[in-house]
């Protein structure tokens, strides 16, 4: 096994298709396979660490995710609540315009009727939210509200849709807490599993990765309005520096950081059904 990986992650290296990586392979609990190769900074030639921190992005849904079950758990949320319950700003309504009743579980299944983004050149810049990868001066309130101002895909519940819908779940745990999101993921899931180098904000910015995209032929460093084309040609704004800017919500679908130790402690306490907080 370790011959075959070793040789998929050296091809990834030499083509420039990644820049560097960490593997880790757990199997019923032992590890089997731990490589970090490449760099954290290839233009400086600043090699991969295994505690190297990386921007999770989407990672960052089911920890997030995890803390919403986790107030489920306690009592404190329930997967039938509605949303505007605890988020009276956000009122969406479906296509026949009746103001639709989204619940927590929509949220978790991404069933919501939420979409990933609205189209710059047909959307005014006063309408338009932020989807959690670009940088930002909104908050919770400010850029779900906006949100509100577009109409659902379709009816909750009847339609799958991978979208925004982690971030809105992100601002209903925050309101539960009462506290920052980040604070309420490390009260609930991070601290309770020593997940230390995982949050919002970079615990140790020397061991941060540079963000890199894919290239043709190499992947490139991004820029802090780099431009990303998702599988239907629509273009994905990436600011690598939202992560500094204390005053952009922060995105419970993909704000977070990590390291791969913390995300394998996260999976193996999944894998083994949950551990007591």
């Amino acid at each position: 096994m370790k011959t075959r990986i070793d040789a998929v992650v050296e091809r990834a290296i030499i083509a420039g298709k990644i820049v560097g990586t960490v593997v880790i392979v757990v199997r019923d609990g032992e590890t089997v396979y731990s490589r970090a190769a490449g760099y954290a900074d290839r233009e400086i030639e600043k090699p991969i660490e295994t505690r190297t921190i990386f921007r999770l992005a989407s990672v960052t849904k089911p920890l997030v995710a995890a803390t919403a079950l986790a107030l489920i758990d306690k009592g404190r949320l329930a997967l039938g609540s509605l949303v505007r319950d605890y988020l009276p700003y956000f009122r969406p309504r479906q296509p026949d315009g009746k103001i639709a009743d989204i619940t927590i579980k929509h949220l978790l299944t991404h069933t919501a009727g939420l979409s990933y983004g609205a189209d710059p050149k047909t959307t005014p810049p006063e309408r338009m939210f932020n989807s959690g990868l670009s940088d930002t001066d909104l908050d919770f309130q400010e850029n779900f509200t906006r949100l509100s101002t577009f109409p659902l895909l379709a009816v909750p519940g009847t339609l799958w849709s991978y979208s925004i819908a982690i971030d809105v779940l992100g601002a209903v745990i925050a309101q539960i807490e009462g506290c920052s999101l980040d604070e309420a993921v490390r009260r609930h899931v991070t601290g309770p599993l020593g997940m230390s180098d995982t949050g919002f904000s970079v615990s140790d910015p020397r061991r941060l990765a540079t963000p890199y995209a894919d290239g043709d032929p190499k992947a490139v460093r991004m820029s802090d309005h780099h431009l990303v084309p998702d599988d239907d040609s629509n273009l994905l704004t990436f600011a690598p520096t939202r992560l500094f800017n204390p005053t952009a919500f922060q995105s419970g679908g993909a704000g977070m950081v990590g390291t791969a130790p913390d995300l394998i402690s996260f999976l193996e306490t999944i894998r083994q059904g949950g551990a007591p907080s």
